[in-house]
């Protein structure tokens, strides 16, 4: 029955998703985002960096005192 796969892989899908979603933390990105975006291309940067400007302001250097 080719729907009822469908159907369990959505299920499947959608648990994973959930799973992922309780394992982020905003705030362990923020302070390992100068590191982590080194690691990535530019535009996956950009992408990030745009839609979350927290981020764009962790990459900053830290203004001197």
């Amino acid at each position: 029955m080719p729907g009822n796969a469908n159907q369990v892989e959505l299920v499947q899908a959608g648990r994973v998703f959930k799973i992922f979603i309780s394992l982020l933390d905003a705030g362990l990105l923020v302070a390992q985002w100068p590191v982590l975006r080194t690691l990535v291309g530019p535009a996956i940067r950009t992408v990030w960096e745009t839609a979350f400007t927290e981020l764009a302001t962790a990459a900053r250097p830290a203004a001197a005192a």
